[in-house]
């Protein structure tokens, strides 16, 4: 039950975010907020496997900004559950977020068994995954993500992780400068 409810969610955000050709319905929101509720949500899972997390937020201060909070939360919370998906017992994490200028980069790394290069295209594709099948899921979760990246103009970007050699995603958006504030 709990598989069909999450295809079935993901289809209807898949659905939604392909109809959508901006990210215009944007309000003020707090973006460390919407990550550290993604990283509690997931908290008694990571616990449970013993996941060592590395949470580094690269700001001062906690950064606002004008944009569509729901997309940042998906965008967050499937690279972050996928993250935990595919990383062993006793293995670690990293979540990272930086802000230059007007571009967000948002990074998850983990210690997984990662993906061979020659897959990273194919997983941004809905309904793919990896070709030898190990990838559990819908094959929704990354080309969600990359809708969320493009509608913020921005690029998500797979590669190996070179300090915990599983997975790295990278996803660089762009955001208003000018409505970009700290608190």
């Amino acid at each position: 039950i709990d598989r069909s409810t999450r295809l079935v969610q993901q289809l209807l955000t898949f659905s939604k975010l392909t109809k959508r050709k901006t990210d215009d319905e944007r309000s003020r929101v707090n973006v460390s907020d919407i990550i550290n509720k993604v990283v509690d949500s997931h908290k008694i899972t990571q616990e449970k496997r013993n996941i060592n997390v590395c949470l580094n937020i690269d700001v001062t201060e906690p950064v606002e900004m004008e944009t569509h909070g729901e997309h940042l939360a998906i965008l967050f919370d499937n690279l972050y559950s996928n993250s935990i998906n595919h990383t062993p017992q006793g293995g670690t994490i990293s979540l990272s977020l930086t802000l230059v200028n007007n571009q967000l980069t948002f990074v998850v790394e983990d210690s997984g068994l990662g993906v061979e290069e020659s897959e990273f295209a194919r997983l941004v594709v809905p309904f793919q995954k990896s070709k030898d099948g190990r990838l559990k899921g819908t094959g929704l979760g990354l080309a969600i993500c990359n809708r969320i990246v493009a509608l913020h103009d921005g690029q998500l970007i797979l590669s190996k992780s070179l300090e915990f050699k599983g997975l790295a995603v990278r996803a660089h958006l762009f955001v208003n400068a000018s409505v970009c504030t700290y608190r």
